[in-house]
């Protein structure tokens, strides 16, 4: 085990007397609301790595915190926890404020990256963990033991050691010993990061009707895309310290509310070009009829259009934004192909065509072919200053 992550969970269920945490599960009548974060700022010396952020989650909510590495969605997890102090801030939890309290004190329950369960003890015994530091009866601690890994899949496995588990089932374990306090707040920090993509794919379906079931608040870190598209209610995309959108997954992938957030979750052709009018765009050489907001007249900015989106069947050369193109490179991806495109003028694009596309349409590398960029499907964004040009 991690020696950090041991002593954190020596620290969180170190009090057996947390009477935040009860005041907590004892609070009624809050609604729907049950964690505030109100202008969250951390600092290391110089380096500001959560830069005033301000977030509500609803009781019974799967959040995911979704970016790039270093973009401060750990370290934000990490200051819910209590782990890092924040610098400046204000975290209310239930209405009860827990910003200044040290991590035992705070209810929530976490599971790490690493598992960080205890290789010396059961399975039975570090799913126990927090029960014995709490002073629960041993009949308690017994019956709670077994209920838990059933829940997760793993009876009969009480005797075992961590390891004699693959990682899917120490993963199973380090959950049932965050779940065993019955926490109101559940914490997973890149929870299936180390494992192979069929054990994660078959857990993050596990862990989300647990959820469900169980109706825990739950935040996630992961710089997943896929796993916080089908496992959060709604995600926190962050960027350099910053929450850049929030919302369910389909808001986020169908209405980004930035050209990060649109080049970053899922796949993306994110073009440089000169917004003429409210009507029209110039892109690599091309004109593109678009709606364009006022905001951008005149200015250079960036079009976005998913793959997916570019229109393929029966286009004629009246249709609106339609481009005569030749066919680079094709790359198979089972249900769908990707498939690279370029205009006589230097316009390259990036379409996704489904396989009955594929063959209806005869598309091959070398042949020319018309595709169309759908008004309704473009998007415009002020240019970045990292962005290419």
């Amino acid at each position: 085990m991690v020696a950090l992550e041991k002593k954190q969970l020596e620290y969180e269920y170190h009090d057996p007397k947390n009477d935040a945490a009860a005041a907590i599960k004892n609070v009624v009548g809050m609604g729907n609301k049950y964690l505030e974060i109100i202008d969250l700022v951390k600092k290391y010396d110089d380096f500001v790595a959560l830069k005033g952020i301000s977030l509500t989650i609803n009781s019974g909510e799967f959040i995911c915190f979704l970016g790039p590495s270093g973009c401060g969605k750990t370290t934000f997890l990490r200051a819910i926890a209590g782990l890092d102090h924040q610098t400046s801030g204000k975290l209310i939890q239930s209405g009860v404020d827990v910003s200044e309290l040290q991590p035992n004190k705070r209810d929530f329950g976490i599971v790490f990256q690493s598992y960080a369960l205890f290789p010396n003890l059961t399975v039975a015994k570090n799913v126990a963990y927090g029960l014995v530091n709490r002073k629960a009866s041993k009949p308690d601690i017994q019956q709670k033991v077994s209920e838990l890994l059933h829940t997760v899949g793993l009876p009969g496995s009480e005797s075992k050691y961590p390891a004699a588990l693959s990682g899917g089932q120490q993963q199973r374990v380090a959950l049932a010993r965050a779940l065993a306090t019955s926490p109101g707040l559940l914490l997973l920090d890149e929870p299936l990061s180390a494992l192979d993509a069929q054990v994660r794919t078959h857990l993050r379906s596990e862990i989300k009707a647990l959820q469900r079931n169980l109706e825990v608040t739950t935040i996630m870190v992961t710089h997943d895309q896929e796993e916080a598209m089908t496992m959060a209610d709604r995600i926190v995309v962050m960027n350099h310290g910053v929450i850049e959108q929030v919302g369910t997954p389909q808001e986020i992938y169908q209405h980004p509310a930035t050209a990060f957030v649109a080049n970053f979750v899922g796949t993306t052709n994110l073009l440089p070009c000169t917004v003429i009018d409210a009507n029209s765009v110039e892109v690599g050489g091309v004109k593109l009829n678009v709606s364009a907001p006022q905001v951008l007249l005149g200015k250079q900015a960036l079009l976005a259009i998913r793959p997916e989106d570019i229109g393929a069947r029966s286009i004629n050369n009246s249709d609106t934004n339609s481009l005569d193109v030749l066919i680079n490179e094709i790359e198979f991806l089972g249900s769908f192909s990707r498939v690279t495109l370029t205009h006589q003028s230097g316009l390259t694009l990036t379409a996704e065509f489904s396989m009955n596309s594929m063959r209806d349409l005869d598309i091959t590398s070398g042949k020319s072919m018309k595709v169309t960029l759908p008004i309704k499907h473009i998007r415009l964004f002020p240019e970045e200053p990292s962005s290419p040009r």
